[in-house]
């Protein structure tokens, strides 16, 4: 998250105790991803109890690469984090302002977490799954909304986690590539 903390669910009061599954790990925060190793607080008893009538190889199991990191993200890495975090807001922030101002017809709300900002090219004349024409055209790799549901069709997602430079590249191309589809 950026200007505001998360609050998680458990701590909104009392009439969630005995409901809730909370499911973590530091894979995306940290950029640890691959290590294996995820933490479930289960506050619900029925289902508790049928998790422990599975089989524990169903379950999976963390590595012991997993434990270790994670560990030293959560005990140690709160310094770098806050420095991702201003980077990250720095991206989003910049992205939302070129947007506006050099994408002519794409709307962008300005995430409030994540580093993966919704494009949405429908008043353009990109037209439906403007990721197809963004690689072809002007080199420039986004995920193709529509394979997030038929809603996404004229949206592609943008991951801003990059350098300013990058960034600044990409959003020219998609700029150029709009001027001369208009």
């Amino acid at each position: 998250t950026y200007e505001r903390l998360h609050r998680p669910l458990a701590t909104a009061g009392p009439r969630f105790a005995g409901r809730l599954v909370t499911l973590g790990s530091a894979s995306k925060s940290f950029n640890l991803a691959g290590l294996r190793c995820g933490v479930a607080h289960v506050d619900h008893r029925p289902l508790l109890d049928h998790l422990a009538t599975m089989p524990t190889h169903l379950l999976g199991a963390p590595s012991t690469l997993g434990v270790a990191g994670t560990i030293a993200a959560w005990t140690d890495g709160e310094d770098w984090l806050s420095w991702v975090r201003g980077e990250l807001l720095a991206r989003r922030d910049r992205m939302t302002e070129r947007v506006t101002a050099d994408l002519p017809g794409v709307r962008a709300d300005r995430p409030e977490a994540t580093y993966l900002a919704w494009l949405d090219f429908s008043a353009t004349p990109l037209g439906e799954q403007p990721s197809y024409r963004l690689l072809k055209e002007a080199g420039v790799a986004l995920s193709d909304g529509a394979l997030f549901g038929e809603q996404g069709a004229a949206f592609a997602r943008l991951n801003f986690a990059t350098s300013a430079e990058i960034l600044d590249d990409l959003l020219d191309r998609v700029a150029d590539l709009l001027a001369g589809a208009a």
